[in-house]
C-alpha cells in the first residue's frame, strides 16, 4: 500500500492524502470522480498507511477542506511540509499494529478507552502510555484527537 498526496495537474487547489495499492489507478479514478486532470506530487510505500495517514491528517487538521482534501496554499514551504511530514508519518509506524503490547490488547479496545477518558478531560497521553506500556506516539497515531 502507498501513502499519497494528489492535487489538481496545475499544481493548484486542494491536496488529497489518502492510500491506496495502485497509486495510478487511484488516480484515474479520481480524476474521473472530480472531472479534472490530477497530478500525484508524492507517494512512500507504507506497511501501515492507515496510521500513517491518520498522522498526516492530524497534523493539517486545520487545512481540512472536505473528507481527505487540504488546502495548504501554493506556498512551496507549505508542500515541503506536507511531503516531510508523509514521510516522517510513513517511517514512525511501528512494525507491529496488531499487538501492541505483551498482552493482546487490540487498537479498538484502547481507542475506546482513551475515548471515554479523554471526553472527561481526566487522562493525558502519559496516564494512558504508563497504564498500557505503548509509547505515546503509538496512542496519538490510533486516536483521532488534536488534543494530544
Amino acid at each position: 500500500m502507498y501513502l499519497y498526496a494528489i492535487q489538481k495537474a496545475n499544481r493548484s487547489g486542494n491536496i488529497k492524502v489518502g492510500y491506496t495499492k495502485d497509486v495510478n489507478k487511484r488516480r484515474n479514478y479520481l480524476e474521473r470522480k472530480t472531472g479534472e486532470r490530477l497530478e500525484i506530487i508524492h507517494y512512500r510505500l507504507a506497511p501501515y498507511p492507515r496510521y500513517a495517514e491518520n498522522y498526516v491528517h492530524e497534523q493539517f487538521s486545520g487545512a481540512r477542506k472536505l473528507g481527505e482534501w487540504f488546502d495548504l496554499g501554493e506556498s512551496v514551504d507549505q508542500m515541503n511540509l506536507l511531503f516531510s511530514i508523509m514521510d516522517y508519518a510513513v517511517d514512525l509506524v511501528d512494525p507491529s499494529p496488531r499487538k501492541l503490547s505483551e498482552g493482546s490488547v487490540t487498537e479498538d479496545a484502547i481507542r475506546e478507552t482513551i475515548l471515554a477518558r479523554v471526553s472527561e478531560r481526566s487522562v493525558s497521553v502519559l496516564d494512558i502510555s504508563r497504564e498500557t506500556k505503548i509509547s505515546q506516539n503509538k496512542i496519538k497515531l490510533i486516536t483521532p484527537f488534536r488534543a494530544w
